[in-house]
């Protein structure tokens, strides 16, 4: 396969690199290598260019290949120059035994990682993988170590397998010095006379979008820090080399009231008026330990206050309509780059699209509509951290000639150039850029699908909130499971990526819905059974305590008649007294003693009445006393 010859290739180049060959040696291994496989004793500059890249799928410069021929091949006599054409001087010569075993080596070792992946991938799909199917997870892996992101079918599985992996130190070096190798290769590749390396030279000036803006100061999180960090120290130390300032970082006016923008919204999440975006890491960043509107204000002084410090600047503001000719935007190309999007599986987002449109004008008029001269030679670039936006800057529509330098590029690729440039290479003290390690890079593309997906939840979210299929407090609900499963780079690890993974693809509003209604109808089957059961309960207690009821009843009746006979018989007794006593002359004393009778009387209903009223507490406690115990088995 094309590719795997390619990382084979880059592997190679890197380990001849590391044993002290400068990068004419390398190159020079490679050829010879193609000369004797090929049988090629006769050829021009032209023919061995083209059968490099056949043999290695390296696309050199043919002006690089020139000069190692001249520098090293005819220097050390493998190789005579006559009539402008070159002649191998011994076609007996055979192959570096050395570079030939290397070479195969790495074929095989490659062609291993590349088992391992089908084979973790087919064990997660939990089926047995087609030929079809293994062939484009090959492409795929390839694709996604030689950083083209062509095809992303199985960027998750790939990189998930590479996070898990993290500890592993046989696997992690065979993958990064893929990386590293790719990173040489390129900066050859891309530059015309590998003679200049070790400088920088040329003014250029960089305008950081929004995104960029947000890793300088950590509000995407620690890896996107050491990653701008790793860029800005490389421009710090091409500034400091030269008798002036060559490389100016700088941001559009459209950026900073982006950047306000923002900010304006964290205050509106703190006041209580917008809902956070889950998604949005830097946001989250933004409003943590803030109360108060005056609180985002500081954070967003300090935000600019920092920009200052670190010497990026707002650029000047200027008329960048005077020649239309420069002009990049325009509905037609919104509609082409939509269609383009659509075509591609790409979210179009039209706002953006004309935002950014409106910055690559910008840029092309800066440049005065020469792209063509290189990257080096191209004076303005705006950097970004937005994938749609590389996408749209790489579009034909946008850069129309393939040899164009794009009006935008990520920071990877900037960090490379300068660091192939300034002829780091990757042995000594150097400490290697982050983004050269491929667990950061995994860290970042599963960070960015977990976002997207959160994001995707979110807009569906809200949806359903507007049409009134959930509540309030179920979408703040919702919300926050949301806002707990977006993640930083470095808050990927290899302990719960998958579940968190998991959770995210399978959190579904639909299934919260379904689930409601299912936790609704049976709360109120459990009410009903609970009625009912009570119900029985009492209908069985009051069967069982019938009889007990009917004599507390015909106690009570029994002593309350008792207590009346009483009172009936003090009250005749009285009388008999009076009347005893009674003589024909005494009839005030009569009155008196009635009256003194009846006075009697009157404490002992008194007393009577509240005898009564205990006894009646006393036989409904009693009663209620006899419910409570349990049901009698014979009932």
């Amino acid at each position: 396969m094309k590719e795997s010859k390619l990382i084979a290739s880059v592997v190679v180049f890197k380990e001849l690199h590391d044993s002290n060959k400068d990068i004419y040696d390398v190159i020079s291994e490679f050829i010879k290598a193609t000369i004797i496989s090929n049988k090629k004793w006769k050829f021009n500059s032209t023919e061995i260019t083209s059968l490099i890249e056949n043999e290695f799928d390296f696309k050199l410069p043919e002006a690089v290949i020139k000069t190692t021929l001249k520098r090293r091949l005819i220097k050390s006599g493998f190789l005579i120059l006559e009539h402008g054409e070159y002649n191998v001087t011994d076609i007996n010569t055979s192959i570096d035994p050395t570079f030939e075993t290397n070479y195969k080596k790495n074929i095989e070792i490659y062609n291993q990682t590349e088992q391992e992946f089908i084979s973790y991938i087919q064990k997660s799909k939990g089926y047995t993988l087609d030929t079809s199917e293994k062939t484009r997870i090959k492409e795929n892996l390839n694709q996604y170590l030689l950083g083209n992101g062509l095809n992303e079918d199985f960027s998750k599985e790939i990189s998930t397998y590479i996070v898990k992996n993290k500890s592993n130190v046989e696997l992690q070096k065979r993958l990064n010095v893929i990386k590293e190798g790719l990173v040489l290769y390129t900066g050859v590749r891309f530059t015309a006379d590998i003679n200049e390396l070790g400088k920088w030279d040329k003014e250029l000036t960089i305008f950081l979008d929004t995104e960029i803006l947000f890793y300088s100061t950590g509000l995407n999180g620690e890896i996107y820090r050491d990653i701008f960090n790793d860029f800005y120290n490389l421009v710090r130390e091409i500034n400091n080399s030269s008798k002036k300032k060559i490389i100016h970082l700088k941001y559009f006016e459209e950026t900073e009231k982006e950047v306000f923008d923002f900010f304006h919204v964290a205050t509106l999440i703190i006041e209580g008026k917008k809902t956070l975006n889950p998604s949005k890491t830097a946001m989250k960043e933004i409003i943590n330990g803030c109360t108060t509107k005056s609180d985002i204000v500081v954070k967003r002084n300090k935000f600019f206050i920092d920009l200052k410090t670190s010497g990026i600047s707002k650029e000047e503001s200027k008329d960048y309509y005077e020649d239309y000719s420069l002009n990049i935007e325009g509905s037609k190309v919104i509609e082409e780059i939509q269609n383009l999007s659509q075509e591609n599986k790409k979210e179009f987002d039209e706002e953006s699209c004309k935002q950014y449109l409106k910055l690559f004008t910008k840029v092309n008029v800066l440049r005065k509509g020469i792209n063509n001269h290189g990257f080096e030679n191209s004076k303005y670039l705006l950097l970004t951290g937005n994938r749609f936006v590389q996408f749209l800057a790489h579009s034909k529509h946008v850069k129309p000639n393939e040899r164009d330098v794009p009006f935008a590029t990520d920071i990877d690729y900037i960090t490379d150039k300068f660091w192939f440039k300034l002829k780091k290479g990757f042995g000594g003290s150097d400490e290697k850029p982050k983004s050269f390690d491929i667990v950061t890079k995994a860290q970042i593309i599963l960070s960015a699908q977990i976002n997207n997906t959160v994001q995707e939840k979110f807009t569906a979210l809200n949806d359903e909130y507007r049409k009134g299929n959930i509540t309030k407090e179920e979408a703040i609900s919702l919300n926050y499971e949301l806002r707990e499963s977006s993640l930083k780079p470095e808050e990927v690890i290899e302990i719960d990526i998958e579940e968190k993974i998991d959770f995210v693809n399978e959190f579904s509003i639909e299934q919260h819905l379904r689930e409601r209604e299912k936790l609704k109808q049976k709360v109120k089957e459990g009410e009903e059974a609970k009625q009912e059961l009570k119900r029985r309960d009492r209908h069985d207690r009051t069967n069982a305590y019938k009889p007990i009821k009917s004599q507390l009843r015909f106690i009570s009746f029994i002593v309350t008649l008792l207590l009346i006979l009483v009172i009936l018989g003090l009250l005749y007794s009285g009388y008999l007294i009076i009347d005893y006593l009674q003589e024909p002359g005494d009839s005030k004393l009569t009155i008196i003693g009635f009256v003194i009778g009846i006075i009697a009387l009157l404490p002992i209903y008194k007393y009577g009445k509240l005898f009564l009223k205990y006894k009646r507490k006393r036989i409904k406690q009693s009663f209620k006393n006899k419910l409570k115990q349990p049901v009698p088995n014979n009932v």
